[in-house]
């Protein structure tokens, strides 16, 4: 009996061993497994629960998960990059969903995942994604800003084509979307909405002097009044 104890302990501490030494590599599998789009982070070091690496070639992070959390059924992180001037925090349970001061860059090709119009575009270029602090639960609080920097299209030789801003507001059961341009010779501009039951509802408008944009602008809109193009996107979420 007591040889089976000892076995059982040890087998018990062998579990603990390989649980605590999961190499951070393992966060790649289920970066792949929950996105759809490829977001790598190259050069992982250290440890599922304590490591760092390359976000997508874009930046440098650092990342502790606090364990203890792990038997409560949350999971809790602190995310540290080069870029941001406070730990990321990232708090998770079956009930909501916290993040606190988020500065990330992204590839732009995520932008492709919302919409037909921007699926056609074959987005290029960067996000700067910024949240100071907002929750998901039953219900959306705060607000998420997105900069699309030195934007491109794969369908268009004219790069950048501008630098956008996406607002993003959570109002209860809905989030609240706007778009408007900062700078380039795209002008895109556009309001809508998404909730879970009923999908997204996005309408804007894309106009350019720039005779090699006309292409691109026939493609993701329909000519409408003093050479603006329209574009809508109806009942769509993230696409798989």
């Amino acid at each position: 009996m007591k040889s089976f104890g000892a076995a059982l302990a040890g087998l018990m501490c062998y579990v603990i061993f390989l649980v605590a030494t999961i190499p951070a590599t393992f966060i790649n599998t289920l970066l792949a497994h929950y996105l759809d789009q490829n977001i790598q982070i190259a050069n992982a070091q250290g440890t599922l629960w304590h490591g760092s690496g390359n976000l997508d070639g874009m930046e440098e992070i650092n990342w502790k998960i606090k364990t203890p959390e792990l038997l409560l059924g949350h999971l809790h992180a602190l995310v540290v990059s080069n870029d941001a001037a406070h730990p990321m925090d990232v708090f998770i349970s079956p009930a909501r969903i916290e993040l606190k001061h988020i500065t990330l860059t992204l590839p732009a090709t995520l932008l492709s995942d919302f919409g037909r119009p921007l699926k056609l575009m074959a987005p290029g270029g960067r996000l700067r994604l910024s949240i100071e602090d907002f929750s998901v639960s039953d219900t959306f609080l705060g607000n998420v800003d997105l900069n699309w920097q030195n934007a491109s299209s794969a369908l268009s030789r004219v790069s950048p084509i501008g630098t956008y801003h996406f607002h993003i507001t959570g109002l209860g059961h809905h989030l609240n979307i706007h778009l408007d341009t900062q700078d380039g010779p795209l002008f895109l501009a556009g309001k809508g909405n998404w909730s879970l039951q009923g999908g997204m509802y996005f309408t804007g408008t894309a106009r350019s002097e720039n005779e090699q944009l006309l292409a691109l602008l026939n493609l993701v809109g329909k000519p409408a009044e003093n050479g603006t193009y329209s574009f809508t996107t109806l009942n769509i979420g993230p696409q798989t």
